[in-house]
């Protein structure tokens, strides 16, 4: 499920260079930057994506849930593409801590255009509720990890606060993709029982030979 989302993301960020002025909102300024939280906002993105993958049982379900998460992609790519708007990164921190060179890792490989609407954000809360569906308890989980994803964004100055809210408009339309296709087929079935109740009725063919015996008897003539 990752992979689905990553290529794209990376691709989009490749391809084009922040021009769009920075969507800046009076609370980005009172946010500080804390590196430490690297650590809630790589694992815990990935658990978000790991979790419903082992969770899932269903076939049907787990397409569901592909289709959902890849229309998030699609409708996130337009905005990376035509609408790049720079990330609120400050320097580098060059200390030897590994901490520090986790975020040094992050600002070099993850593209700093792709923030409106913050995918990372959109993807965590679609999970969360894919996996509630399927397991409440693990559905608790995810939810913890969506929320840390949403603080960590904005303290390690991946994204502006502008973007949350948008994330969570674009989860929706996922979320609302992926009922689609869970409730599809009991929409066919509806479909096809009001269809069979414009049809004659038919006999059922084992009911054939005892119907045919029961006519021969009525057309016996009588002596």
């Amino acid at each position: 499920m990752g992979l689905l989302v990553t290529v794209p993301y990376l691709a989009a960020g490749s391809w084009v260079s922040p021009q769009a002025p920075p969507l800046q909102h009076v609370l980005d300024a009172q946010i500080p930057f804390v590196p430490e939280s690297v650590w809630v906002y790589l694992p815990g993105y990935w658990a978000c994506f790991v979790i419903p993958v082992l969770v899932i049982r269903e076939a049907r379900s787990f397409r569901a849930a592909l289709t959902g998460l890849s229309m998030l992609t699609v409708l996130a790519l337009p905005f990376f593409l035509y609408f790049p708007v720079p990330a609120p990164r400050p320097s580098v921190p060059m200390d030897p801590s590994l901490t520090s060179a986790l975020v040094r890792w992050l600002y070099s490989t993850d593209p700093a255009s792709n923030t409106f609407p913050s995918l990372h954000v959109a993807n965590a809360t679609f999970c969360a509720m894919v996996t509630t569906a399927a397991d409440r308890r693990w559905g608790a989980v995810v939810w913890v990890l969506a929320a840390g994803v949403c603080v960590s964004v904005l303290t390690l100055k991946q994204h502006w606060v502008v973007d949350i809210p948008a994330g969570w408009g674009l989860a929706a339309v996922g979320i609302a993709t992926w009922r689609a296709q869970l409730d599809a087929p009991s929409v066919l079935a509806r479909l096809l029982a009001r269809f069979a109740g414009w049809l004659p009725a038919r006999v059922p063919t084992s009911e054939l030979p005892r119907l045919q015996s029961v006519r021969s008897t009525r057309r016996r003539p009588r002596a």
